[in-house]
């Protein structure tokens, strides 16, 4: 899932750079409202910390996105509790998570990334049929977006 790992590096990235150009940009020395830029940017950090296996500090970044009162972010938090249940190894619950993800994004880039996540669960729990559903119907989503190298790779997961 190298290009999912990718996208939330940049996107994170991204994000606090936007967030430091609005702090400097304040009028008259005042920081401007960053809640948007920093849930986004904590729900991301959540995510990736829980990839690679840093449960605490995921946990501890995804407490901090809940205390931010305006919170436009909701479904990187869903994926970013999916990975931490993932982590933990409770794979059931993972499935909740991200299947509230395919809920709450509309665009397609995100949906694939949900399928995506799906599909490889699916693997873990040894429901190949489903696993293959939600990888086809992740690779037909990155091809009508233009992404065809992740639709590649995301054949990869079909067994």
């Amino acid at each position: 899932m190298a290009h999912v790992r990718n996208f939330c590096f940049l996107r994170t990235w991204t994000l606090e750079r936007r967030a430091e150009r609005k702090r400097k940009m304040g009028s008259g020395g005042k920081a401007l409202p960053l809640s948007r830029f920093l849930s986004e940017a904590q729900a991301f950090r959540a995510f990736l910390l829980a990839l690679y296996g840093r449960t605490k500090q995921s946990e501890k970044c995804v407490s901090e996105v809940k205390k931010i009162k305006k919170l436009d972010n909701a479904g990187i938090v869903e994926m970013a509790k999916g990975a931490l249940c993932v982590a933990k190894g409770e794979y059931k619950d993972a499935l909740k998570h991200y299947e509230k993800c395919l809920e709450i994004f509309k665009d397609k880039f995100h949906q694939a990334l949900c399928n995506a996540l799906i599909a490889k669960l699916y693997l873990k729990l040894g429901n190949n049929e489903l696993a293959s559903a939600y990888a086809l119907n992740c690779a037909s989503l990155f091809e009508k977006i233009g992404a065809k190298r992740y639709a590649l790779e995301v054949q990869t997961l079909i067994p």
